[in-house]
């Protein structure tokens, strides 16, 4: 299956594994099993999180948790 070639590069997109942590309400893609961020998804993750310096964490080890919060 070519998941990836059912979107466009120009679109923002974010793929992979659901993963199951209590402070994402929404959710978001685990890293253990491997996700894909797009370069338009990864400018709007950088540009929003911009936005609110505060709530990006500085250290930690659970990167993909931050990334779908």
């Amino acid at each position: 299956m070519y998941i990836l070639s059912e979107h466009r590069a120009q679109s923002p997109v974010y793929l992979g594994r659901p993963g199951v942590y209590p402070t994402v309400p929404r959710g978001y893609t685990s890293g253990g099993a491997g996700y894909v961020i797009s370069k338009p998804a990864v400018r709007m993750i950088v540009d929003e999180g911009s936005k609110y310096p505060a709530d990006c964490q500085k250290e930690g080890l659970f990167e993909d948790v931050e990334v779908g919060r």
